[in-house]
């Protein structure tokens, strides 16, 4: 996006867009958190995945950080 397209953005709706209209909402429809873990739709269990991939990679880094400090 140009520096000229984001002067015309103003942050408060750039934040609703990547805080309400983006994430959950984009892969499923929804942000309603229960629904995404209770339903057997395809498109909420891989958001769900997505959730637990990203959970899992954040938990791993900071294993491996720890880790790295306690060895030197």
């Amino acid at each position: 996006m140009s520096v000229s397209a984001t002067s015309e953005l103003h942050v408060t709706e750039a934040e609703k867009i990547l805080n309400i209209e983006s994430g959950w909402k984009t892969l499923t429809g929804t942000t309603n958190f229960h629904e995404i873990t209770t339903s057997d739709k395809p498109s909420y269990k891989l958001a769900f995945d997505i959730l637990v991939d990203r959970v899992c990679q954040f938990v791993g880094g900071c294993f491996v950080q720890l880790e790295e400090e306690f060895v030197r």
